[in-house]
């Protein structure tokens, strides 16, 4: 019989070369397009830890994203196999957001500096903690010396932060999901079991070049842009009085420009102008409902229509729910056994997104899942990211009596 004791103790004597394996991986950056690098690590420690493992690749079969090259990013998987069936997933992103200014950073964002258990870095929350704990409790499992009474999946996965095709990719090989935990930028106490739908559109406005002191004889498109986002926030507006709550989020819609580029010389009214921003919609709302309001509200409200076009830029989500399934409650019992006397855990939905929606089990409805872990920090997107070292045990070791005590109340 597997011991929650023995597991216990084995994260809190793996735990400090796990950190550092943290450190090593921010070193290494991983922009979504760039991960392999990273994943090569990844795969190299699931064959030291001595579990299976291979390379999943995603098949743009469709070419919906012709942009993007598949070839060299791979998803690295990694199995413990068990005593039968069932499925077990332990998932996280080795895919980052960008860095803006590297000047602006406390740390360089590729150092990995611990300060004041602070650990420094692009993608130290989120999500590169997640993928070293992920591994950490495989090489737990591993060092028990006992036999698991269900099979285990490690999936680092590419493209969390937009279109979650690393997390598609492991579901299209065949990797079902009787039961799973993201481990993804979650504080302690927070067990994250919905979130809103998400959009990126990028939205192309041509103007008329002119020279400056000529400006009106020309369309200026920098101009046509900001009355494009006053009205769309004007539409945000209307919909968060209608529906000013969903579950925890007040004020569910919104709309965020992220890129807003234009113009090469300030003596010339530009020829076009790129605005990309990102939108986020509570149910019954869907991706193609919310698309249908905006190009609704663009004819009505933007006297220079024709001037705009837009497109769905990789990020495309509806809205997802899984409240309170089976494994959120027992993870929520779980914390609450072995941290009491501490805050107490809740469930909750969020504003941004992630791969929940590709857990899935063999008859194709959604798996007992949820999203939980690494520990809290901040920053993630921006300058300064870091996470909070002191979370790193006590959360693993939670997550391993999680799935503990899922397959003992499943068999019961």
């Amino acid at each position: 019989m597997i011991s929650e004791s023995k597991l216990h103790s084995l994260i809190e004597s793996l735990a400090p070369s796990w950190i550092n394996f943290i450190q090593k991986l921010v070193k290494i950056p991983s922009y979504t397009g760039d991960e392999y690098k990273a994943q090569d690590l990844v795969y190299r420690t699931m064959k030291d830890i001595g579990i299976f493992h291979k390379n999943i690749y995603y098949n743009d079969k469709d070419k919906k994203y012709p942009e993007r090259n598949y070839e060299d990013r791979p998803n690295v998987i990694g199995l413990i196999k068990g005593n039968n069936d069932l499925n077990f997933i332990l998932n996280a992103h080795i895919d980052t957001a960008h860095v803006e200014n590297e000047l602006s950073w406390k740390f360089h964002p590729f150092s990995g500096e611990i300060c004041d258990g602070k650990l420094y870095g692009r993608g130290a929350l989120d999500d590169k903690a997640g993928v070293a704990m992920m591994l950490m409790i495989a090489q737990a499992f591993k060092e028990s010396g006992s036999k698991l009474p269900f099979n285990v999946y490690i999936e680092s996965v590419i493209e969390d932060e937009d279109t979650g095709n690393g997390s598609k990719a492991c579901l299209e090989s065949g990797i079902y999901a009787d039961a799973g935990i993201i481990i993804d930028g979650t504080w302690p106490f927070h067990i994250i079991d919905a979130h809103l739908g998400q959009l990126w559109i990028d939205f192309d406005i041509q103007g008329q070049q002119v020279a400056s002191c000529s400006y009106m004889r020309g369309v200026n498109p920098i101009y046509i842009a900001c009355n494009l986002l006053n009205k769309l926030s004007s539409l945000v507006n209307n919909e968060n009085m209608a529906l000013r709550r969903w579950h925890n989020i007040e004020n569910p819609y919104f709309i965020t420009p992220g890129i807003f580029v234009s113009g090469c010389y300030p003596g010339a009214v530009p020829e076009k102008c790129n605005l990309v921003c990102q939108v986020g919609f509570p149910p019954p709302e869907n991706v193609e409902s919310i698309c249908k309001k905006i190009e609704y509200w663009i004819k009505e409200q933007i006297q220079e229509e024709d001037n705009i076009q837009y497109k769905i830029k990789y990020l495309s989500t509806d809205p997802f729910e899984n409240r309170n399934n089976r494994l959120v409650r027992i993870l929520n019992n779980n914390i609450k056994r072995l941290r009491p006397g501490e805050m107490e855990p809740i469930n909750v939905a969020v504003m941004g997104h992630c791969d929940l929606r590709y857990f899935r089990n063999r008859n194709g409805k959604l798996s007992e899942a949820c999203l939980y872990g690494p520990g809290g920090g901040g920053n993630p997107h921006v300058k300064d990211e870091y996470y909070l070292v002191d979370h790193f045990i006590s959360v693993a070791q939670n997550i391993i009596s999680t799935m503990l005590n899922w397959h003992k109340e499943k068999t019961i």
